[in-house]
C-alpha cells in the first residue's frame, strides 16, 4: 500500500504543480530599510525603470526602481557619501555593474536569507546590513574588468560604507583606480560591501547579481536548505492575499517530488555513454590524471584518458593545424579558457548530448561522431572568455570566423587581434568552433567550461531532462553495470508508459463533469443537486445555464420582492443606475445559482445557536475579487442606499425611512473593500490575491470561472434532513472516492499475486515519483482541470484527514473560528444570504 499512497500522491502533486506555479513569491523581505516592501510582490515596472528583471516578485517598489534607474548611483536613496560616482562619473558598463548589484539588494528577496543579524536588534545596521551572500565568480569577475579602470574612492577598509568624507572625494588624494584599489576580483567582491558577498567558484551554488528581464529569477532556486531569518523585531508583514500554510506545504511537497523525480538523472552519473566519437573512452569512469595536468576536474567520472588530458594543449591530438597558439603563445589567461574547453570536449559525458548528427554520418556522407551543435553555455563565460583573449593574436577564417576553416595560417596576413575578429563574447562563443555552442543569458539552463577540481560537476544539475542521443551505429559500448542517464530516463518512462492509461482511466475518467454537485445553501427555491437549466431568454443568471442550483422562476425574480419581500430589495430609495443595478444582480446569481458558494455555509451543521433555529442560507468569509469589489463601488458610490448605521449591513434594517435614512453609498462605505464585507453582513472578503479568488460575474456561454478556485476547499457535511436526490449523479467526491476505492482494490490484488516479489511494488512507486514528469509529457497538461476539483480529497483521504459524515474534510488555515461574527437571523418569510 506505500507504493499506491506514493502513486495517487503522484497524481496529486502533479496536478497540483500547474495549480500552484502561478502563485507570487510573497516572502517576507527580510531587509529592512525605509523604501523596502513588507513582502515581495509583482510590480508593474516602467520603461525607464531599472531592476525590471524583477518584475513577478520584487521586495523593492516601481518608485525605488525608478530612482535606481534615474540617480545611476545610490545618491538619491542613500544620500552623496554612498555614490559611486564621487570621482566623476564611471563607465557605463561599471555603472550598470552597480545598479545591478543594488536592484538585487533592493529587490531580490533571497538576499534577506543573509541578513547580517538574526535579532535585528544590535543597532540600526543590522537591520539592512548583509553578510556571506555567495555569488557567481563569473559576475565578479566581469564587474571587476569593466571597473579596473575607473576611479573610486573609499577609506582604509576599503569597503563601500567607510568612506572618506561626506562629500565628493578629492581627486588628488583620494580617488584611485579599481585595480589599484583592489587586488583582485574576489578581493573586490568580498571587500567592496563589508563582507555582504562571498566570490564562488562553483557556480551551482552562487547568486546572481543579474539576470535577463523576463526570465524566471535564477536566484530561487539557489541554496534552497538555507532558510530565512525570523522578522526584525516590530515589523509585522502584512500577508494578507499570500499563499496559505496550505499552499505553502503543497509546494514544498512539489519541490521534494522534483528532486525525487530529478535527483537520480543529475547526480547519478558514472559508466554514462560517451556519445562523441574521437578520442573518447566508450564510458564515463573514474581517471587517475597526472599531476598538474589539465582536465583533474573530471577525476571522478571522465570520458577522457589521462593521455589525452595531458596533451589538450599541444598539437598530439588534432595536429598543428588545429592549435590555437598559431599566432604564436597566448597570453596565460586566454590560453587557460581554450584548455578548459577542450576538456569539457573530451571529458564531460554532457557534451554528448548535443552531437550535431544523430547518425554520426554528415551531410557528405562521412562518418561524424564528434562534431557537436548548439550546447548552451553560460553567457558571463563566454564574455569572460573574451576579454581575456581580445587582445592576443588569433587565426580564423575570415567569412565563418571558425577555427576549423583554415587548416593552414599566414602569420604575416592572417593573424589578428581576437576583438578584430569577433565583436563580443556571444559571437566568439557561437562562431569560434563552429556552431557547437550557443550564447545562454539564462544561466540556470546553460553549462560551465571550467569547475573547480575536488568539487562536483556543475553540469550535472543542468538541463537533466535533455536526453543523450542513441550511440552511434556500430558502436556497441561495454556498459555492463553502469547505471546512465540515458538508461534511467528511459527505464522510467517505460514502467510509466505501462501504467499511464490505467492510471488516466482509473483516476481521471468523469472528473471534469461540474453538474450534479449538491447545493448545500438551503432555502425554499434552492435546488438539491446543481444540473443544466433552461433560463428563459430575458431572465438573470443565464450564464450558469450549463450548472445551476437556481431554477428559471428564481433567475427570472432575482431583481424583484418576489423572492425575499420589499424590504430587502436593493431600490427601496429609488431607482439605481443600470451599472450599479447590475452588480447587484450578478451578486444575487452568484449567491442562487453558483454552487461554490455552499462551501462558504457559515453554520456547518445548519444551525443557528444564537437563536435558535436552524440556518442553512448563511455565508460567511469567501473570496471575491478586490478588483470586482472595487469596481461595484465606483459604479454605486453616488446612488442611494439604505442600511442600519452601526454595521452597515444590508439585512439589519427591515424598513427604511426615505427622508432620513436614504444616503449615497459613498457616505456609508469608505471604498470596495469595507463595502465588500460589510453590506451582507461577512459574506463575502476582500481579496486582493485574485488567483484565490471568485468571481460575481462571468459571461453566458463562458465556462464558469470559479470551477477552477481554491478546489482544495471542501463542501461542508450536507445539512440534517437534506436527503438529495442524487440517483445517476456523479459528484466531485463520490468520483474520488469510487476511485480511490478503485485504486485499492487494484493494489490489493497486485499485492496478493507479488507476496514474493517486490518488482511491482517497486515499479508502482517509481510511476508514483515521476508521474509528475511523465504525465506531462504524456499530455496529463489536458487534464489538470479536470482533476483540480478532486486532487486534494485524495490527498487528504490517504493523509488520514477526518471524514465526516461521508466527506473529506479539510482544516482551512485561513479561518480563525475565534473571529467568526454571528450575525442576526432573517426576518419572518426571509430565506436570504448574508
Amino acid at each position: 500500500m506505500v507504493a499506491l499512497n506514493r502513486l495517487i500522491s503522484g497524481v496529486s502533486f502533479a496536478v497540483l504543480f500547474v495549480a500552484t506555479s502561478a502563485v507570487p513569491q510573497c516572502e517576507v523581505c527580510h531587509l529592512r530599510n525605509d523604501h523596502t516592501l513588507d513582502i515581495s510582490a509583482s510590480q508593474d515596472f516602467t520603461a525607464s525603470s531599472a531592476c525590471r528583471q524583477y518584475a513577478d516578485a520584487a521586495c523593492c517598489s516601481v518608485e525605488t526602481a525608478n530612482t535606481i534607474g534615474l540617480g545611476g548611483d545610490s545618491t538619491l536613496l542613500y544620500g552623496e557619501q554612498y555614490s559611486w560616482n564621487r570621482c566623476g562619473a564611471v563607465s557605463a558598463e561599471c555603472n550598470q555593474w552597480f545598479i545591478n548589484e543594488q536592484c538585487l539588494y533592493e529587490c531580490d528577496v533571497n538576499a534577506g536569507k543573509f541578513r547580517k543579524d538574526d535579532n535585528c536588534t544590535e543597532d540600526d545596521s543590522s537591520n539592512w546590513k548583509m553578510v556571506g551572500m555567495p555569488m557567481k565568480a563569473s559576475q565578479c569577475d566581469s564587474w571587476y574588468s569593466a571597473c579596473s579602470e575607473d576611479l573610486f574612492c573609499v577609506g582604509e577598509s576599503k569597503n563601500f560604507f567607510d568612506t572618506p568624507g561626506d562629500d565628493m572625494c578629492n581627486q588628488e588624494t583620494d580617488c584611485k583606480k579599481f585595480k589599484d584599489i583592489y587586488a583582485s576580483a574576489s578581493n573586490f567582491c568580498e571587500v567592496l560591501w563589508d563582507g555582504a558577498f562571498t566570490y564562488e567558484v562553483d557556480e551551482a551554488n552562487a547568486y546572481s547579481f543579474v539576470f535577463p528581464e523576463g526570465h524566471a529569477n535564477p536566484n530561487d532556486v539557489i541554496l534552497p536548505n538555507k532558510g530565512f531569518p525570523s522578522p526584525c523585531a516590530l515589523h509585522d508583514p502584512n500577508l494578507d492575499g499570500c499563499p496559505s500554510a496550505f499552499d505553502r506545504t503543497i509546494e514544498a511537497e512539489i519541490d521534494q517530488l522534483q528532486r525525487h523525480v530529478f535527483g537520480g538523472l543529475g547526480t547519478d552519473v558514472d559508466c554514462a555513454v560517451c556519445h562523441l566519437r574521437y578520442h573518447h573512452k566508450d564510458v564515463a569512469s573514474a581517471t587517475t590524471f597526472e599531476a598538474n595536468t589539465a582536465c583533474a576536474q573530471y577525476a571522478d567520472n571522465s570520458c577522457c584518458t589521462a593521455e589525452t588530458a595531458s596533451n589538450v594543449h599541444n598539437d598530439a591530438l588534432y595536429g598543428d593545424e588545429y592549435r590555437w597558439d598559431r599566432c604564436g603563445a597566448l597570453s596565460s589567461a586566454c590560453q587557460a579558457h581554450f584548455v578548459a574547453e577542450a576538456c569539457l570536449y573530451e571529458c564531460d559525458h554532457h557534451a554528448g548530448k548535443f552531437r550535431m548528427h544523430d547518425t554520426c554520418v554528415d551531410d557528405e556522407g562521412g562518418d561524424n561522431g564528434w562534431q557537436m551543435l548548439g550546447m548552451p553555455i553560460k553567457a558571463t563565460e563566454c564574455d569572460t572568455f573574451y576579454e581575456d583573449c581580445k587582445d592576443d593574436l588569433f587565426c580564423a577564417e575570415d567569412s565563418s570566423k571558425s577555427f576549423f576553416d583554415l587548416p593552414t595560417c599566414d602569420f604575416a596576413t592572417q593573424c589578428r587581434k581576437f576583438s578584430n575578429i569577433y565583436s563580443g563574447g556571444k559571437e566568439m562563443c557561437e562562431k569560434l568552433w563552429d556552431g557547437a555552442f550557443k550564447y545562454e543569458t539564462n544561466e540556470q539552463h546553460a553549462y560551465t567550461w571550467s569547475f573547480k577540481e575536488g568539487s562536483e560537476n556543475p553540469n550535472n544539475k543542468v538541463l537533466t531532462a535533455v536526453p543523450h542521443p542513441e550511440p552511434c551505429p556500430g558502436f556497441d559500448p561495454d556498459a555492463a553495470g553502469c547505471h546512465t542517464t540515458l538508461t534511467d530516463m528511459n527505464q522510467r518512462i517505460d514502467l510509466v508508459s505501462e501504467k499511464v492509461d490505467d492510471l488516466e482511466s482509473l483516476v481521471f475518467d468523469g472528473a471534469e463533469d461540474e453538474d450534479c454537485e449538491v447545493c448545500h445553501l438551503r432555502n425554499s427555491h434552492t435546488k438539491d443537486v446543481s444540473s443544466p437549466t433552461a433560463f428563459v431568454h430575458q431572465s438573470a443568471c443565464r450564464q450558469y445555464s450549463d450548472n445551476a442550483c437556481c431554477n428559471a422562476e428564481t433567475a427570472l425574480n432575482v431583481h424583484t420582492d418576489t423572492l425575499y419581500g420589499a424590504e430587502y430589495k436593493w431600490d427601496r430609495c429609488g431607482p439605481m443606475g443600470a451599472k450599479c443595478q447590475a452588480h447587484f444582480v450578478a451578486e444575487a446569481c452568484f449567491y442562487e445559482c453558483d454552487h461554490h458558494a455552499g462551501k462558504y455555509r457559515m453554520y456547518e451543521g445548519c444551525e443557528d445557536k444564537d437563536v435558535e433555529g436552524s440556518n442553512s442560507w448563511q455565508m460567511l468569509g469567501m473570496p471575491i475579487k478586490a478588483s470586482e469589489c472595487d469596481t461595484f463601488y465606483e459604479d454605486c458610490k453616488d446612488e442611494l442606499f439604505c442600511v442600519e448605521d452601526s454595521v452597515k449591513s444590508f439585512f439589519d434594517l427591515p424598513t427604511c425611512d426615505l427622508l432620513t435614512q436614504c444616503k449615497k453609498f459613498s457616505a456609508i462605505y469608505s471604498g470596495g473593500k469595507e463595502m465588500c464585507e460589510k453590506l451582507w453582513s461577512g459574506s463575502f472578503k476582500y481579496e486582493t490575491n485574485e488567483t484565490q479568488a471568485y468571481t460575481w460575474s462571468f459571461p453566458e456561454g463562458a465556462k464558469n470561472p470559479n470551477n477552477a478556485i481554491l478546489p482544495a476547499n471542501p463542501f461542508p457535511i450536507q445539512c440534517p434532513e437534506h436527503d438529495p436526490d442524487l440517483r445517476g449523479c456523479s459528484t466531485s467526491f463520490t468520483r474520488v472516492e469510487d476511485q480511490i476505492s478503485r485504486l485499492q482494490a487494484v493494489s490489493m490484488k497486485r499485492d496478493e499475486n507479488d507476496d514474493n516479489d517486490n518488482k511491482e511494488n517497486n515499479t508502482l512507486a517509481t510511476v508514483g515519483l515521476v508521474l509528475g514528469l511523465v504525465g506531462i509529457l504524456l499530455g496529463a497538461a489536458a487534464l489538470i482541470v479536470a482533476i483540480r476539483a478532486s486532487n486534494t480529497a485524495a490527498l487528504a483521504c490517504l493523509s488520514g484527514n477526518n471524514k465526516v459524515g461521508g466527506h473529506i474534510r479539510l482544516a482551512d488555515p485561513d479561518v480563525d473560528n475565534a473571529t467568526m461574527n454571528r450575525t442576526k437571523g432573517p426576518a419572518t418569510g426571509m430565506a436570504d444570504q448574508i
